[in-house]
């Protein structure tokens, strides 16, 4: 009876703390319950593709370029939501998220607890309602952060284990396995070993060998798992051109310096928080732009310089900050640094440092402590109103900051998609007159022009795109594009071919080349870029109808029927597809299957024509 005690207190000490955390965390976060889907989460979750088959599951492990970044857990998850409860509504993806938040907390607690950190629980409290985690919870792609985080914490907790009094074997496998788990969700967990041996050095004043050796696989993990999402970022997610290659190493020492100062300040006083911050002008030969670093420098040295009178401890919260935060503080190519130097959502693992310092310090003053909370949990209240849906985060996102290229060219969008064409042609324009220097925005003009015809105006539009990148080849795309809206597949074929030569990886330019193939009956050709096109984007539901049309061309029926399928999979409201789909089928004999698609292409659109026809057909 005697051992179990133990055992029995820290439970009943666990549980009240625990709710705690879950409770108030659950309360801040109230209005995300009622949220959509905002920005990329299209790509991530709701056009996915390969969420939809075990095929897809098979492919997001295997295929580096079947997602939009390479991070095979944080996609599984979101396969399993999606067979689940689907893709129709965001709520059970924004509970897991933020249930996955809460679990943070308390891991939090209990690792700081164990490290016998003063006001442990009011860190872990404060971490759980602070608005800067607004953006990792409050928006579905980032399940990259709160499951990572998770994964990071577990990590860390095993690793201490393993390393105590007596020391367990199974404890360190388990930390290398939880480390492994947080990179395939999102490789800023890489500082991980380094923030071990940054609390070796507080707890012991001294970093041993042995202490370091068996930290050898996890920088090793860190490094290989690191090196293949920088590749990933430039190659796939465009992390490259003019905007990075105009930054020389002065510049992003000057970036970085003054991004901590920024994390520092929006931890410290978390106002006017927005999805897209201004993206600083900066010029190394300004000196007072070097007063960032040097503050930095001086604030270090001085906590070293008074680390025994202080104690280690605030000094290693600090470097633990800036060490958690190299990865995002721009010394690699990222790829929202095109919009901004910083983002909340890049600071959330590493903002446990500062967290930890403050509530150790307030701790001290006991009443401050649920005032602060009080304030914490409404300015989050507030905050997430912002992610509703991806018109109000927009228009948040420009009343805090009016040169937001981007919340401009992305309100186009949703109004294009609206058939709003002045409010789009309007948001359009001052993209354009922000940003001149920006490709997108001369290319969304240039799709304004060409849908009303104007295709001269809109050709130029391009070429104007092209001298501020000539590596940009989306540029490539749309000019392909509208070669073809013009019946001219000839010069299409032309312009998708300098895309190619331009970036061989980009799928959508394959796309355009295997569309202008295809219009001038090369069919074998054309279904050769149609394929490399979907190994560099399954999820494209147009590439496989044009696929699966090629196909058919082709007599091979078998084939065709499976990117029909594709297809439908991705995009189940398209009515002519299954039409089509259902005629092939009909074709091949398959005459119950082929009711049946004709039935569902009824059920979209009762009064389509072919759907009837071949229903009629299938049933006499």
């Amino acid at each position: 009876m005697k051992s179990d005690r133990p055992a029995r207190f820290r439970g009943q000490r666990l549980f009240p703390g625990a709710l705690l955390l879950l409770a108030i965390t659950l309360i801040a976060y109230i209005p995300i319950f009622r949220a959509g889907f905002v920005w990329d989460d299209d790509s991530y979750v709701e056009q996915n593709a390969t969420l939809r088959t075990l095929d897809g599951l098979y492919e997001i492990w295997t295929n580096w370029h079947a997602t939009p970044q390479y991070y095979p857990l944080v996609h599984t998850s979101f396969w399993v939501e999606y067979h689940l409860w689907g893709a129709t509504s965001a709520l059970g993806y924004h509970i897991d998220n933020v249930l996955l938040h809460a679990l943070s907390a308390i891991l939090i607690w209990r690792l700081l607890n164990r490290l016998n950190v003063p006001g442990a629980l009011l860190a872990a409290a404060i971490f759980a309602v602070h608005p800067v985690h607004v953006e990792s919870v409050g928006w579905i792609t980032e399940r990259k952060n709160v499951l990572s985080l998770v994964f990071y914490l577990l990590a860390l907790r095993s690793y201490l284990r393993s390393t105590g009094s007596e020391p367990v074997l199974r404890d360190y496998a388990f930390s290398l396995l939880f480390f492994l788990l947080a990179l395939l969700s999102k490789t800023v967990t890489a500082t991980l070993p380094a923030a071990i041996l940054l609390i070796f050095w507080w707890k012991r004043g001294r970093i041993r060998v042995r202490a370091v050796t068996p930290l050898l696989p996890f920088f090793v993990l860190a490094a290989v798992c690191g090196s293949i999402t920088g590749y990933l970022e430039r190659t796939q997610v465009g992390a490259r051109g003019p905007e990075w290659a105009a930054l020389t190493p002065l510049h992003r020492v000057l970036i970085a310096s003054r991004a901590v100062w920024f994390y520092a300040g929006k931890l410290l006083v978390p106002w006017r928080l927005t999805f897209i911050y201004p993206r600083w002008s900066i010029d190394p030969r300004d000196p007072l732009q070097w007063l960032y670093l040097v503050a930095l420098i001086a604030v270090i040295a001085g906590l070293w310089l008074r680390r025994r009178r202080l104690g280690r401890g605030p000094l290693v919260a600090v470097l633990f900050f800036i060490g958690t935060l190299t990865p995002a503080l721009g010394f690699v190519n990222v790829y929202p640094m095109r919009y901004s130097f910083v983002a909340d959502h890049f600071q959330y693992h590493a903002s446990i440092g500062l967290i930890a310092l403050a509530a150790a310090c307030i701790a001290r003053f006991k009443p401050a402590g649920p005032i602060i909370l009080a304030l914490l949990i409404a300015l989050t209240f507030h905050r997430c109103l912002a992610f509703e849906n991806r018109e109000a985060l927009w228009r948040d996102t420009l009343a805090k900051n009016s040169s937001a290229w981007i919340a401009h060219s992305n309100l186009g969008h949703l109004y294009r998609a609206e058939d709003r064409k002045d409010d789009a042609w309007r948001e359009y324009q001052e993209a354009l007159r922000i940003a001149p220097n920006v490709p997108d925005t001369h290319l969304d003009v240039a799709t304004q022009l060409a849908h009303r015809g104007d295709f001269e105006a809109a050709l130029a539009e391009c070429q104007r795109a092209i001298e501020v990148d000539p590596s940009y080849a989306g540029t490539y795309v749309a000019m392909a594009n509208f070669d073809l809206m013009q019946n001219k597949p000839d010069a299409a074929e032309q312009v998708a071919r300098r895309g190619i030569a331009v970036e061989p990886r980009y799928a959508a330019v394959h796309y355009m080349l295997a569309r202008a193939l295809e219009q001038q009956g090369k069919f074998e050709d054309a279904a050769a870029e149609y394929t490399k096109a979907l190994s560099l984007n399954p999820s494209d539901a147009a590439a496989h109808f044009h696929l699966a049309d090629t196909l058919v061309r082709l007599r091979q029926g078998q084939s065709a029927i499976d990117h029909y399928r594709a297809s439908l999979d991705i995009e189940p409201n398209n009515a002519p597809a299954w039409t089509t789909l259902g005629n092939l089928l009909l074709a091949t004999g398959q005459r119950e299957e082929a009711v049946d698609c004709f039935k569902h292409a009824l059920r979209i659109e009762p009064n389509l024509v072919p759907a009837r026809v071949g229903l009629e057909r299938a049933t006499h």
